[in-house]
């Protein structure tokens, strides 16, 4: 255990932002560890690559300072931070580099290896903004879901509605199964509206819970993309991403 108190507050990133680079060794260190879990880094490299992650944060430091708003906790947001910047130095040193434009015909295809890193990478990518989102990000996942009519899953139902009862939960599960025609997704969406009031959003309309979603997906584009933008992912790619991401989640998420 390191000496150091381990929380994080935007006084100190203020104040003291060496201390707050020390605090965030810890963080570092684990989700480096994830990353070469999923082979994506040698366990070799683990010391070159966490210095990497340090000196990039370090020079992100101000724009965290600039961008944080309060409405997730900045562990979560430095969390985030963090795997970007691992996931930008593994594309970096990647031997096939991933296009500034992504084509709909390209995330469609994994005929090839380099087509499925490409799809891998996105969907990491689309779970890293999700995670943003901290407790909100189950009902965002399934809000959008719902808007593309894409079958929702146990877990998302779970996380979504806390507490849903065993008759709603297989009702949901059931009705979000088949898709409906394009321009038809009111129907799911005033079911969505009706278990979004009973298990705790009490006063959202139809309509309202439909901009919330359209409001969630400019934003959620807006963060796969970048500032200045790296990607150019639209409503089509988004749902390419979620139609691909059967087992998005696990219970460990």
């Amino acid at each position: 255990m390191s000496q150091h108190n381990e929380t994080l507050d935007i006084t100190l990133l203020r104040n003291n932002k060496n201390e707050f680079i020390i605090r965030c060794q810890k963080i570092i260190s684990i989700i480096v560890k994830q990353y070469i879990a999923k082979r994506m880094f040698s366990s070799a490299n683990f010391d070159d690559i966490k210095q990497s992650v340090t000196l990039e944060l370090i020079k992100r430091l101000p724009l965290i300072e600039k961008n944080y708003n309060g409405t997730v906790l900045l562990h979560t947001y430095v969390n985030v931070v963090i795997m970007n910047i691992c996931l930008r130095i593994y594309e970096n040193e990647s031997s096939g580099a991933v296009p500034l434009i992504l084509s709909e015909h390209r995330m469609l295809s994994d005929e090839n290896a380099e087509d499925r890193i490409l799809i891998s990478n996105e969907l990491e990518r689309l779970k890293i903004a999700l995670k943003l989102f901290h407790s909100q990000q189950f009902k965002i996942l399934v809000c959008v879901k719902v808007y593309f009519s894409i079958p929702i899953t146990s877990l998302e139902l779970r996380q979504c509605f806390p507490g849903i009862t065993i008759n709603d939960h297989y009702h949901l599960l059931n009705a979000f199964k088949n898709p409906h025609p394009s321009g038809e997704e009111f129907i799911n969406f005033s079911l969505l509206t009706t278990m979004l009031n009973k298990y705790g959003q009490a006063s959202a309309t139809e309509e309202s819970v439909r901009r919330m979603t359209l409001a969630y997906i400019q934003k959620l584009l807006h963060l796969m993309n970048g500032n200045p933008p790296s990607r150019a992912h639209t409503k089509d790619s988004l749902k390419v991403l979620l139609e691909r991401a059967s087992d998005f989640y696990t219970e460990h998420d």
